[in-house]
């Protein structure tokens, strides 16, 4: 196996921005630009907290909701500066003209959003699509695959051995008692493998891994580790989601000749040439 140092993970992750590693507490929620495209950025849901969405004239923002949520209000301060369109669980809003920005409210059947809409100029950054990450769903699913893999019909249908073992071997990064206040989306992911995941998060004690419901092989998981080989991980599987029983500060996903690399900000911090360095986290061990 060859030997990954921590140098070159260095390498791998140079390019992430300080932006995202600094700054105090704010009122507006921070986005996660989606690595192969920055003009598509994730929210993380925050009720108490407002969205600032960037938008340009002659280009629309998609703030696409959860598939089971229905706008039933999009109240803007500014409707002459700004046009917006809803349908089902989708909102399309675009400026009419540059450097305007307008406070607005969006309810839903679900939840209430406070949006903070910026315009720019034709030439300047902007979010063509905003989605969501709801912690508080993350951990409900968490806890039902917890509870579904050791269900009394599947111990019944001869699975009690497996079940115990996956258990036992989880017992660290056990899922049902996830208080999705103690989740940390933390994790930058580089790579375009297909089973590249769709979030990695923790909750101070456990890494958990979550990919798309389409993935069929699960890769290896290996821990990216100062000065050392990749160190292989084990984990507890339950259906598309990875416990991993520790937090874990970098690591590599690999399937094949295909790899996925991820580093958790918590942990690791860009310095000024570029290069990573440890952070005062407690969740060093």
């Amino acid at each position: 196996m060859s030997r990954l140092s921590y140098r070159a993970v260095c390498h791998f992750f140079a390019a992430v921005g300080l932006a995202c590693l600094m700054g105090g507490a704010s009122a507006e929620v921070k986005p996660l630009s989606m690595p192969g495209d920055p003009k598509l950025v994730v929210f993380p849901y925050d009720a108490n907290n407002s969205f600032r969405i960037l938008a340009r004239p002659r280009a629309v923002t998609h703030i696409e909701l959860a598939p089971d949520e229905r706008v039933r209000i999009l109240a803007l301060g500014d409707t002459v500066s700004w046009q917006a369109v809803d349908k089902e669980n989708n909102v399309f809003i675009k400026p009419t003209y540059p450097r305007q920005s307008a406070a607005g409210t969006l309810v839903t059947t679900k939840r209430t959003y406070q949006l903070l809409l910026v315009a720019g100029d034709e030439d300047d950054k902007f979010y063509q699509r905003v989605t969501f990450q709801y912690p508080d769903v993350i951990a409900r699913e968490a806890a039902d695959a917890d509870r579904a893999m050791l269900a009394p019909e599947d111990l019944a249908a001869g699975n009690r051995a497996d079940a115990a073992k996956s258990a036992r071997g989880a017992s660290a990064a056990a899922a049902p008692t996830l208080d999705a206040a103690s989740l940390h989306f933390s994790f930058d992911i580089e790579g375009d493998a297909q089973f590249k995941p769709q979030q990695i998060y923790h909750d101070g004690r456990s890494t958990f891994i979550r990919f798309d419901s389409g993935v069929v092989d699960i890769p290896a998981l290996f821990r990216l580790r100062e000065g050392t080989a990749l160190e292989l991980v084990e984990y507890a599987n339950r259906g598309n989601l990875l416990i991993v029983g520790r937090v874990l500060e970098a690591g590599l996903l690999k399937l094949g000749e295909h790899e996925v690399r991820f580093f958790n900000r918590d942990m690791l911090r860009t310095t000024f040439f570029g290069q990573l360095e440890r952070t005062g986290s407690p969740y060093w061990n």
